[in-house]
């Protein structure tokens, strides 16, 4: 298998439809027999049933829900649809694309087409860089807290990206495998785990400009509950990947973690 997809869905089944149809006519039209779609759910609503109706038609899509006895959030559904993808089909590309039609499908074929050209580990969309381009409108309390949140990441990190958090990024398949382990944050904060560990490995991983379309209706971020919980996620997460990481008890770190994102 040469190019796998993988699209988080957690209750969406006012959007996931939509977002399919939009896959099946610009990303697998593009690839044909050559691409996997793992729509990857821990929804409690009829999402499931809905793709499973798409897995009918198109056998190119495929539902899998991963076997957790805890919520996984976003970012450990990712991670582990990463690790079923890469273990089933053992794909030369994959990436991930949010459920809410911010991101075409016909963009990430340019991502993966663009991948490919500039022959780096990794490329990660961004809102920001210049050449972007929105289509709608960003409330201004989301545009403060996504700048906020990028100055803690450069600052901590050190990674010169604009835009960690776009729901859009794609990685060769070997490079990918090799950092699964080492991803342990499931909430929103796991883009930075992964492009950290990437960067640690010393995988070259770039960023490119995206046509975005702004999404704010039925978002799953809550901008003022959730940016201080990405602001001690983070702070907990450079600590525990510096020397005071080895002082720390993991137990300690980890119930300190579960509460910040309110588990």
């Amino acid at each position: 298998m040469k190019y796998c997809l993988v699209i988080p869905a957690y209750n969406e089944e006012n959007r996931i439809a939509p977002r399919l149809d939009n896959v099946m006519d610009e990303f697998v039209k593009a690839y044909g027999t050559d691409c996997k779609v793992v729509v990857v759910s821990e929804s409690k609503d009829k999402t499931d049933q809905i793709v499973r109706e798409y897995e009918k038609k198109c056998e190119n899509i495929i539902l899998y829900n991963p076997n957790s006895t805890e919520r996984l959030f976003k970012g450990g559904v990712v991670r582990e649809a990463f690790k079923y993808a890469c273990k089933t089909y053992d794909p030369e590309f994959i990436g991930f694309v949010d459920a809410d039609m911010s991101v075409s499908g016909s963009e990430m074929v340019r991502m993966f087409t663009e991948l490919q050209k500039q022959n780096c580990d990794g490329l990660i969309g961004s809102r920001y860089m210049k050449g972007s381009k929105l289509i709608g409108k960003r409330s201004t309390s989301r545009n403060v807290a996504s700048r906020f949140f990028n100055g803690i990441v450069r600052v901590l990190f050190g990674m010169d990206y604009l835009d960690t958090q776009c729901g859009a990024k794609v990685f060769k398949g070997e490079s990918l495998k090799s950092v699964l382990h080492l991803l342990i944050l499931k909430d929103w904060t796991f883009d930075v785990n992964l492009l950290y560990e990437m960067k640690l490995a010393k995988y070259d991983v770039r960023e490119m400009p995206l046509e975005y379309v702004v999404v704010e209706t039925d978002s799953k971020v809550r901008t003022f509950t959730q940016a201080p919980s990405f602001a001690i996620v983070s702070f907990g997460y450079r600590i525990y990947k510096s020397w005071l990481g080895k002082y720390i008890p993991r137990s300690l770190m980890r119930s300190i973690y579960l509460w910040s994102i309110g588990e």
